[in-house]
């Protein structure tokens, strides 16, 4: 009796699983193909070339900079706190 419920029980959470790992391939899937896209626009010129015009565009405008260093600033701050945290209070 209980090695019916086990192999049941165990059954759905195969199940779940194989749903689970299908899902996450799909985001992982259409993240991709959205970041692809991004940066195939970043660096491609109007002729279909390579090209850093896009890229030294977002870069001259000031307000653009500014949010770039506030991002990195968040960054820095993030990281500095999860390192003290992890610093002071270690796992036992």
């Amino acid at each position: 009796m209980v090695s019916r419920k086990r192999s049941a029980a165990s059954a759905s959470e195969r199940e779940l699983r194989a749903l689970l790992i299908v899902v996450a391939l799909f985001f992982v899937g259409f993240l991709a193909f959205l970041m692809d896209l991004v940066v195939i626009r970043a660096f491609t010129g109007g002729d279909g070339g390579v090209t850093f015009a896009g890229v030294s565009r977002v870069f001259a405008r000031p307000e653009f900079m500014q949010s770039i260093l506030n991002s990195l600033a968040v960054s820095v701050a993030a990281a500095a706190s999860r390192l003290c945290w992890r610093c002071c209070c270690p796992l036992r």
